[in-house]
């Protein structure tokens, strides 16, 4: 009797724990939507400098390394809080990546000033398509967190 009444108590704890909401992926997170959009406003503010026709010197990495520093900070403050958060090695990986991306369009950046150019049209076009690609990802992801959490 007492192994009966065990087992249905195993067999009901199963069959509730089974209606249990699963999560795959963290819940949406209103600020890294918020910060992901700052930063891309400070990446495409930069690249719209840039593709007008700056010149020497105003063209040179080091007109734009405060710039640099500033967006290098808010994506590893970015990276660093979603790191944290469960189920989220999607974002995370999306947000290195990024943060990557970043740090070489510094590079390529002084790579130029090496050769004493600016970084022509034809570069930034190029880079910008890149870095598009790589902010909408992050922010259909956290776009569609936000939805699934708002579905019935």
């Amino acid at each position: 009797m007492k192994g009966s009444r065990l087992a249905c108590l195993v067999i009901v704890l199963f069959m509730i724990s089974g209606c249990a909401p699963v999560r795959l992926v963290s819940e949406y997170d209103a600020y890294t939507d918020k910060n992901v959009t700052k930063v891309q406003r400070q990446v495409e503010t930069l690249f719209t400098s840039l593709d007008r026709g700056a010149e020497m010197p105003e063209c040179l990495h080091a007109a734009y390394e405060a710039k640099y520093a500033d967006m290098q900070v808010e994506l590893n403050l970015l990276l660093a809080r979603n790191k944290t958060r469960p189920n989220n090695a999607i974002t995370t990986e999306q947000l290195r990546l990024l943060a990557s991306s970043m740090q070489d369009l510094e590079a390529l950046h002084r790579l130029a000033d090496s050769e004493d150019r600016c970084l022509t049209v034809d570069d930034v076009v190029a880079l910008r398509s890149a870095f598009d690609v790589s902010f909408g990802a992050v922010l259909k992801f956290e776009i569609a967190k936000r939805d699934a959490r708002l579905s019935p």
